[in-house]
């Protein structure tokens, strides 16, 4: 149950959602290749600076999605209070 989930906080969005998608694994299989690639080519120094490139990459990514899904559970919020409001205003009778 989502509630159950979201009071142990084990409710990630982000990392189930992406991960089950085609595209998001065939992008990090690309970005696995790319980095192998790039290991390969350069020196030790610089590849303690890839590896520290991509782990702020991470991070920024981690944010940004937090972000979205913050956003977007705020306007789901409401949006359905709004719809709440509009039913509720349906049922008041016109003469009160």
């Amino acid at each position: 149950m989502i509630l159950d989930s979201i009071y142990n906080g084990t409710f990630r969005p982000g990392e189930i959602e992406a991960m089950d998608r085609e595209e998001y694994r065939q992008a990090m299989r690309e970005v696995g290749l790319f980095q192998s690639q790039l290991t390969e080519s350069i020196d030790k120094e610089d590849c303690l600076l890839l590896e520290e490139l991509i782990k702020n990459m991470q991070y920024a990514q981690d944010a940004a999605c937090a972000s979205s899904f913050q956003y977007g559970f705020s306007a789901g919020i409401l949006l359905t209070q709004e719809a709440q409001t509009l039913v509720r205003s349906k049922d008041v009778p016109e003469d009160s």
